[in-house]
């Protein structure tokens, strides 16, 4: 008897989104549909999952499953480590070139917990990852559990956003960003946190107020006490002041860093 679960793990992005919607079309092995909310989501991005949701119980008879961490990122961004170099720091915010905790709080154990919760055994869960053709070493680094469809129909980006764009089924968010996530995401570009500051006004003034007040204590200031590697909320909001009034304006080049969140 074949015990073994099939498990697409839906970020929002447009990957993982085709990925899903493709294994539904083509009668792929899939049991559950499971999005990990980390809290710090864009609205449009819950506004989107609701669309997707409804349509997978209209046509294919799924619903999303939806998993929570078991705290909010402020309560845990603001808590004193209690071991290691760092005891007694605040954690500040995630690290902008290492592994996202966030990542693993909100994403990674709430997942594991459900999957335990469920019954079902970990060498009987096959998770599809959302991997694009051409993304080579990270399917290369993947566990044995771990599938990557659009890799094996060899769909590249390009295909992944055509699809979406002929289903008319792309998230509205990659109308203003280079990609989708956390709003907050510390590896978020220069040119996508202008956005976030220019037309996304709340989100912003959260990253702001915990920025600030992880940093009013100078001996309890987190390991990592801003959002950007290089620059504080108040020095970016005088570069995008400026952006403001001189169009023309050119922010410092920088790499797009990969923050990991396909699951």
């Amino acid at each position: 008897m074949n015990n073994t679960k099939y498990i697409s793990m839906l970020s929002g992005g447009r990957d993982s989104t085709a990925m899903t919607l493709m294994l539904l079309e083509k009668k792929e092995p899939l049991d559950n549909i499971v999005f990990c909310d980390t809290g710090l989501e864009h609205d449009l991005m819950y506004e989107y999952i609701d669309k997707l949701d409804a349509f997978f119980k209209r046509k294919y008879n799924m619903k999303i499953i939806r998993l929570y961490p078991a705290r909010d990122f402020e309560s845990y961004a603001k808590e004193p480590r209690t071991k290691g170099e760092h005891i007694g720091k605040t954690r500040g915010t995630p690290a902008v070139l290492d592994m996202c905790f966030w990542r693993r709080e909100a994403k990674q154990r709430p997942y594991e917990k459900w999957i335990k919760e469920q019954g079902f055994k970990v060498n009987e869960v096959i998770q599809y990852n959302g991997f694009v053709y051409g993304e080579h070493k990270r399917v290369q680094a993947m566990p044995a559990y771990v599938k990557a469809p659009l890799y094996e129909w060899k769909l590249k980006e390009i295909d992944v956003q055509r699809y979406l764009e002929d289903n008319e089924m792309e998230n509205p968010l990659y109308k203003d960003f280079s990609r989708t996530g956390c709003a907050c995401c510390p590896k978020q570009t220069i040119d996508d946190l202008f956005i976030l500051f220019d037309r996304y006004k709340e989100k912003w003034a959260f990253m702001k107020r915990i920025e600030k007040e992880l940093n009013e204590d100078g001996n309890r200031t987190g390991i990592y006490p801003r959002w950007h590697i290089e620059y504080f909320i108040e020095d970016m909001e005088k570069m995008f002041k400026k952006k403001q009034k001189q169009s023309t304006f050119e922010f410092p080049k920088e790499e797009v860093r990969d923050c990991f969140c396909k699951i």
